[in-house]
C-alpha cells in the first residue's frame, strides 16, 4: 500500500476576503475579493468560453448559445474584430453575421452573461491582429498614446458602444465586462510605465463612452501590462503551441502540473520569444485566479498541425481548478469560419506580418463545440467538470488550494502522482484533485493508493485506488450534504440532483467506496463513460452517447443513427429514432498533377422531416484540401489526422462540389504521420438526425 498524506491543519478556520480595487458595484450584483468573484453578495464561479459571432452564420446563433449554456457555461465572451466592422475606412458594418447587438441579445435570450473583449488589437488569428489596413497603412505608433492613433481608437469605441447600448449590465442587459486590449507589452504594445499609461488611457477611454461596467480585465501572461487595481488579471495555458516556429514536438508541457503556478510560456511566443519565460508582474494575492484563454482546443497553422485529444483539454482544466483557479474561460469553446474581406482575405499570416499562416476560412480551433456544430469529446469531458463546480460551487470557491511538500514541478516526471486538496475552512473538508495525466508522456502505473488528509480534529483516509495513466479525479472529503457529509470517497463527484440524489462516478462503479455518516444519503454511481455523456436538465441527469443540448422549452437530440438516453434518479430510459434520409454521392477523379488533384462530386438526396444537416466526410492524404461551390471557394481544410467534416446545410446543399487536395509538404510538422502524396481515401456523405422533447415545467 502506497500511502501519501496532505495536511490543511494551519488553514484558518475563517477566511478573509478583500477587494481588490475600487467598484462601483460591491453594493450590488456583481464584485470581486482577492479570491473570487462574487454574484448577488455570494461565492461566484464564473465559466466562460468564446465565441466569435462574425466567424458564425447569424441564422444559427441562438441554438448555437443553448449549446454553450449546456455545457455548463455561464458567460460568453467574443473578440470585437475591428477588421470585421470597418475594412473600408468610416464604411461601418454591423450586418448578418457582423450584427453585434443582435449576438448581445441573443446571449441574453439564452440565459448568458457577456464578455466583450474589444481590444482594439485583439490578435485572434487575424489579419493584422484586427487592425484594418487602412489603420496600419497610416504613419501612426498604433498601440501607444500618439494621438491620431487613440482619435481612430475613440471612433471605433464608440462605434461597438452603439451596439452594445442598453445591453450594459446596470441596464439591465447581460455586458457584464471588458477586456481591454490583449497580450498588451506582451505581444506588440509597450512595457513599464508606458504600457500602464497606455492601458489606463484606454480605460478612461472606454468609461467616458458610456462603458460602465462591473469587471474590467486584461490578459497578465509573459509581462503583459495589468493596471495595478484597476484590472483584473486574467491567464491562458495550451496543451501545445502551434504558433511555435519548430518543426519538432515540443517538450512536455507544464500546463498538466499542480502548481501554484499560472504562466504559461509557449502563448504568443512567436510574437515576442524574449518574453516568453517572463513571469507575471502582478502580485497574485491581491486578485482572483481567473483564466481567460485555457485552451479549449489549437487552431493548426500552415507549419505545425497538432491534434488535440479531449483528455488533453480535459486534464489541462483540472489541473488549473487543482490549482486553486476561480474562474475558467475557453478559448476557443466554439470555432468558426473566418468572413471573406472586399478587399481581402482577412486571416492571420506571414503575408501580412505575423509569423505563422492559418486556413483562409477554417477557424474550427478543434473547439469543444467545432466549426461544423457538432460536439467533440471534449465538450463532454469539460461538462463533467463544469457540473461538478456548479454543484458545490460555495465550497469550492470558499476554498483553498494546499500542495503537497514534494508536488511536481517537472513536465517530465512520468512517476510522480500530481496531486492537491482545495480545502475550505467553512466546512473542514474539500476535495482531493488527481491528475496522472502528461500529453505524449505514458504515466507510471500505482496500484493500492491512498491519500490521507490531516485536519485539525482528525485525518481522513480516502478508499485505496488505482492510479493509471491519463487518471483524473476529484474525490471528497468531509462535504456536507444536507443532514449528511462525505467522509470519503474513492469515486469523484458528478454533480447533486433536484431531490439532492448525489451522482458520483468511477472507472469500475462496482469498485467504488463511499463512506457517509449522518442521515441515510441518496447516491448512485455511473461509469465515467456515463458521466461524460451526461446533462443536467431541471435537476434531472440525461445520460445519452448523442449530441444533446437543452432551450427554455425543450431538450434536442442529435445523432446519425437511432440512440438511448437514460434518465435519473428513476433510471428510465427513452429510445430516439428517427425518419431517415437518402444521400447519395458520386465522384471522379478530374485533375492529377504535381500541384493539386481535384475530384467533382455530384450530390443527390431527399431529406427527411428529422434531418439536421448533411454532413461531407473526407478522408485524404495531403497537406489541405478545398472546398468550391459553382467557383467560389466555400470550406477549407489543414491536414491533421482527423477526419474532414463539412456541414452542407450552411451552403443550403449544393448538388455539385469540387474538392481540390494539395500534397504533403516537408516543412511541416504532422502530430499525425501523414504519408506523402495527395489523394482522397474516402469521400462520403450522412446524414444527421435531429428531434426534441419539451421539458415538463
Amino acid at each position: 500500500m502506497k500511502m501519501y498524506s496532505i495536511s490543511a491543519k494551519k488553514i484558518e478556520q475563517k477566511m478573509t476576503y478583500d477587494i481588490p480595487f475600487s467598484n462601483r458595484y460591491q453594493d450590488q450584483l456583481f464584485a470581486a475579493t482577492n479570491r473570487f468573484l462574487t454574484k448577488d453578495s455570494q461565492p461566484w464561479y464564473p465559466l466562460m468560453g468564446e465565441f466569435h459571432y462574425s466567424r458564425y452564420p447569424k441564422a444559427d446563433w441562438l441554438m448555437e448559445l443553448y449549446k454553450i449554456k449546456s455545457g455548463g457555461l455561464n458567460v460568453v465572451a467574443s473578440y470585437t474584430i475591428w477588421i470585421h466592422h470597418e475594412e473600408e475606412k468610416g464604411q461601418w458594418d454591423f450586418s448578418n453575421n457582423r450584427d453585434l447587438r443582435c449576438f448581445i441579445q441573443y446571449c441574453q435570450q439564452a440565459g448568458l452573461y457577456f464578455f466583450l473583449r474589444i481590444g482594439p488589437w485583439i490578435h485572434g488569428e487575424v489579419r493584422n491582429g484586427g487592425f484594418p489596413d487602412w489603420l496600419i497603412d497610416r504613419p501612426i505608433e498604433t498601440r501607444t498614446n500618439d494621438p491620431q492613433y487613440l482619435t481612430y481608437v475613440e471612433q471605433y469605441f464608440k462605434k461597438i458602444y452603439q451596439q452594445c447600448k442598453g445591453l450594459l449590465f446596470k441596464d439591465g442587459g447581460p455586458i457584464i465586462g471588458v477586456q481591454i486590449e490583449n497580450e498588451y507589452g506582451h505581444a506588440g504594445g509597450r512595457s513599464g510605465a508606458q504600457g500602464r499609461a497606455h492601458m489606463q488611457t484606454l480605460k478612461e477611454m472606454l468609461l467616458a463612452i458610456g462603458f460602465d461596467l462591473p469587471y474590467y480585465t486584461a490578459t497578465a501572461w509573459g509581462g503583459t501590462v495589468v493596471i495595478d487595481q484597476e484590472t483584473l488579471p486574467v491567464f491562458g495555458g495550451y496543451i501545445d503551441a502551434p504558433w511555435a516556429q519548430t518543426l519538432k514536438p515540443l517538450p512536455a508541457n507544464d500546463n498538466f502540473l499542480i502548481t501554484p503556478y499560472f504562466d504559461d510560456p509557449l502563448i504568443a511566443n512567436d510574437f515576442n520569444e524574449s518574453m516568453a519565460n517572463q513571469p507575471t508582474t502582478n502580485d497574485l494575492n491581491k486578485y482572483p485566479i481567473l483564466t481567460a484563454e485555457l485552451g479549449g482546443g489549437l487552431q493548426v497553422t500552415k507549419h505545425r498541425r497538432p491534434l488535440v485529444e479531449a483528455g488533453a483539454t480535459e486534464a489541462q482544466v483540472l489541473a488549473k481548478l487543482a490549482s486553486g483557479a476561480n474562474g475558467l474561460g475557453y478559448y476557443m469553446y466554439h470555432g468558426g469560419t473566418n468572413p471573406l474581406g472586399k478587399k481581402s482575405t482577412l486571416q492571420e499570416s506571414t503575408a501580412t506580418g505575423s509569423y505563422t499562416d492559418v486556413p483562409i476560412l477554417s477557424y474550427d480551433f478543434q473547439a469543444p463545440i467545432r466549426e461544423s456544430g457538432l460536439f467533440h469529446q471534449s465538450y463532454r469531458r469539460l461538462r463533467k467538470l463544469h457540473l461538478f463546480i456548479k454543484s458545490f460551487e460555495r465550497l469550492l470557491t470558499l476554498s483553498q488550494p494546499i500542495f503537497p511538500n514534494d508536488y511536481v514541478t517537472d513536465p517530465e516526471d512520468t512517476t510522480a502522482i500530481r496531486y492537491s486538496i482545495r480545502h475550505c475552512a467553512e466546512v473542514n473538508g474539500g476535495f482531493l484533485f488527481i491528475n496522472h495525466y502528461q500529453r505524449d508522456r505514458c504515466m507510471e502505473r500505482h496500484d493500492d493508493v491512498q491519500f490521507q488528509i490531516e485536519l485539525n480534529q482528525e485525518i481522513i483516509t480516502i478508499p485505496p485506488l488505482t492510479v493509471t495513466n491519463g487518471y483524473k479525479a476529484i474525490l471528497p472529503y468531509n462535504v456536507p450534504i444536507k443532514n449528511s457529509v462525505i467522509k470519503s470517497a474513492n469515486a469523484s463527484l458528478l454533480c447533486q440532483l433536484a431531490d439532492e440524489t448525489v451522482i458520483f462516478y468511477h472507472s469500475e462503479p462496482s469498485q467504488a467506496a463511499i463512506n457517509v455518516e449522518g442521515d441515510r444519503l441518496s447516491y448512485i454511481v455511473i461509469s465515467e463513460q456515463d458521466a461524460n455523456n451526461a446533462l443536467l436538465i431541471n435537476g434531472k441527469l440525461y445520460v445519452t452517447s448523442a449530441d444533446q443540448w437543452f432551450d427554455q422549452e425543450n431538450r434536442y437530440v442529435l445523432s446519425p443513427k437511432p440512440v438511448e438516453t437514460d434518465v435519473y434518479p428513476e433510471k428510465r430510459t427513452i429510445t430516439t429514432h428517427f425518419d431517415r434520409t437518402t444521400a447519395d454521392l458520386v465522384y471522379q477523379q478530374q485533375i492529377t498533377d504535381q500541384a493539386f488533384c481535384q475530384y467533382q462530386l455530384d450530390l443527390a438526396f431527399s431529406l427527411s422531416k428529422d434531418t439536421y444537416d448533411l454532413l461531407l466526410k473526407i478522408d485524404f492524404i495531403g497537406d489541405q484540401a478545398v472546398l468550391f461551390a459553382d467557383g467560389a471557394r466555400i470550406a477549407d481544410w489543414f491536414a491533421n489526422g482527423e477526419q474532414w467534416v463539412v456541414p452542407l446545410r450552411r451552403f443550403q446543399y449544393p448538388e455539385q462540389l469540387t474538392l481540390n487536395i494539395y500534397p504533403t509538404c516537408e516543412n511541416v510538422y504532422y502530430e499525425m504521420p501523414m504519408p506523402e502524396g495527395c489523394e482522397a481515401t474516402s469521400i462520403k456523405v450522412e446524414p444527421i438526425y435531429f428531434k426534441s422533447y419539451p421539458l415538463k415545467k
